[in-house]
């Protein structure tokens, strides 16, 4: 099941993608450019959000079992990595994505998609280390990080695809 929705998440992320370029292309808005740790700060979450995919998805999506051994640490590690990435990168775009900002509709919706995915996927995984809930508990929290997980990278793939957008639409 899980892996059906994973494909259809990714279809859709890129469907919506090139919905953004094509806009991108006939509304040339007039968007300031980022500064460059925005630049790096952003690379550094997508790095970390393909490390991510490709260490849970290779065992969840390919062999279909559970993470264990390196690909669960590198996870792990990286992990860290997205949520300080996480962090530091919604503030330049929290004031232009909300609400009654200035950003297109595609923008800010990746970027409540990316923000929301990201809170709620480091919260399910940090409150799985407590003992608090059960074997049910637990599982119920694997699987809202999942899915989670699965809205982060619909987000990032769309997200890449509307920079792309804008890039060749700036030329």
């Amino acid at each position: 099941m899980y892996r059906t929705v994973v494909i259809a998440g990714l279809v859709v992320a890129v469907i919506a993608g090139v919905l953004q370029m094509v806009s991108a292309r006939r509304a040339k808005s007039a968007q300031r450019r980022a500064l460059l740790w925005e630049r790096v700060v952003f690379v550094v979450l997508l790095l970390s959000v393909i490390g991510l995919a490709c260490t849970a998805w290779w065992a969840v999506v390919v062999k279909d079992r559970a993470m264990s051994g390196l690909p669960l640490l590198i996870h792990t590690a990286v992990g860290g990595l997205f949520a300080v990435a996480l962090a530091i990168g919604i503030v330049p775009c929290a004031a232009r994505c909300r609400f009654s900002g200035t950003a297109s509709g595609w923008d800010k919706l990746f970027f409540w998609a990316l923000g929301g995915g990201g809170l709620v996927a480091l919260v399910t995984i940090l409150l799985s280390m407590f003992p608090w809930f059960g074997t049910e508990g637990m599982k119920c929290l694997m699987e809202v990080h999942r899915y989670s997980a699965l809205v982060v990278v619909m987000a990032a793939v769309g997200k890449v695809l509307a920079l792309v957008g804008h890039l060749r639409a700036g030329k």
